[in-house]
């Protein structure tokens, strides 16, 4: 019984494109706010530590935790990219500004 829970709570957590789901996620953070710490949030939800983190680190600049992986567009793309390269931001800073999960993301639009 104990095993099917725990089979249900994994297949849950995931969404049909394979990304982790938006409820899921919703739920992680609503513990979070409640005062779980994340050792035991980590644990229990089977994640990893960097990837709470980061779903912290977003939902705290002001991104829903629907937002997360969603496409960016072209427009949104060239101020990331005009920011990194005038100088005004490092790839890092630009990375947490704009709630891109992934400085390799960055990189690459700048090479497109």
């Amino acid at each position: 019984m104990v095993e099917n829970d725990k089979e249900q709570q994994l297949i849950g957590r995931y969404s049909t494109t394979g990304f982790y789901d938006k409820r899921f996620i919703a739920q992680v953070l609503e513990e979070i706010h409640k005062g779980m710490p994340h050792r035991l949030a980590c644990k229990q939800y089977n994640i990893k530590p960097r990837t709470l983190s980061r779903w912290i680190e977003l939902n705290e600049l002001g991104f829903p935790s629907n937002g997360l992986n969603r496409p960016a567009t072209i427009q949104f793309k060239r101020s990331v990219v005009r920011a990194v390269e005038s100088g005004s931001l490092s790839i890092k800073e630009a990375q947490r500004t704009y709630g891109i999960g992934c400085s390799q993301t960055i990189k690459n639009w700048i090479e497109q």
